[in-house]
């Protein structure tokens, strides 16, 4: 019989505040460079994948945002 696995880890939000959207652009354009140097070709595709979805809705969001007060 298999050892039990410990449960996985619960991370409860402490506190929150807002992030400018360029501001969160650039630290996640600078994180996936990092990703990316850091893993070289052993990269994962799925985290690469996402990161790089979360920072194109942060750029459409940002153009919205600008068209909408214009």
């Amino acid at each position: 019989m298999d050892k039990q696995l410990p449960p996985p880890l619960r991370i409860q939000v402490v506190s929150s505040r807002p992030v400018n959207p360029s501001s969160a652009i650039t630290k996640l354009d600078s994180f996936l460079d990092d990703y990316q140097a850091r893993n070289g070709h052993q990269d994962n595709a799925t985290i690469r994948v996402q990161m790089q979805r979360l920072l194109q809705s942060l750029k459409d969001e940002q153009v919205q945002g600008k068209k909408a007060r214009k």
